[in-house]
């Protein structure tokens, strides 16, 4: 928005165009500052977020990769989504009901289940969450996916 005008009266028309014209670069001067300033406080909050997702990646690294790897072959989407409960930070455990391999033994139940888990760590959901637990949930998010993946091409082969 503007800022209102100087007062004009009593001014020539050369004079009035050249107060105006100063008013204007000064508000121009004004709202770029302003917006350099905030480019700059977003990108250093986005780099105080980025080095404490890497410090979340040091600490919990090891461990979501043996949640998700087995002797170095990816487990499957049944085994990630009973033991996903183990890995999943405490604000995200509290709402993922922890399933039984009874749960998930039909391929509809699979697809019903993972599509909760999807929910439950989807990165677009916990964007409010702090970077530890965004870093585990989108870590978590991928594994199942990738397995997921790998279920629906072992269903239909033909597809």
């Amino acid at each position: 928005r503007w800022p209102p005008p100087p007062d004009l009266t009593g001014l020539t028309d050369a004079q009035k165009r050249e107060v105006l014209r100063q008013h204007r670069e000064s508000t121009i001067e004004e709202q770029s500052r302003r917006a350099v300033e905030e480019k700059r406080r977003v990108e250093e909050d986005a780099s105080r977020r980025q080095e404490e997702v890497a410090a979340a990646a040091s600490l919990h690294d090891a461990r979501l990769t043996a949640w998700c790897m087995d002797n170095g072959k990816k487990r499957n989407v049944r085994v990630l989504l009973t033991t996903m409960h183990t890995v999943l930070p405490p604000s995200s455990r509290a709402k993922w009901k922890q399933l039984s391999l009874g749960d998930v033994i039909a391929p509809a139940d699979v697809k019903r289940h993972f599509r909760k888990a999807m929910l439950r760590v989807h990165p677009d959901r916990n964007v409010d969450l702090d970077p530890e637990e965004s870093f585990i949930c989108s870590r978590v998010f991928d594994a199942l996916k990738e397995a997921y993946d790998v279920f629906l091409a072992h269903e239909n082969p033909s597809a």
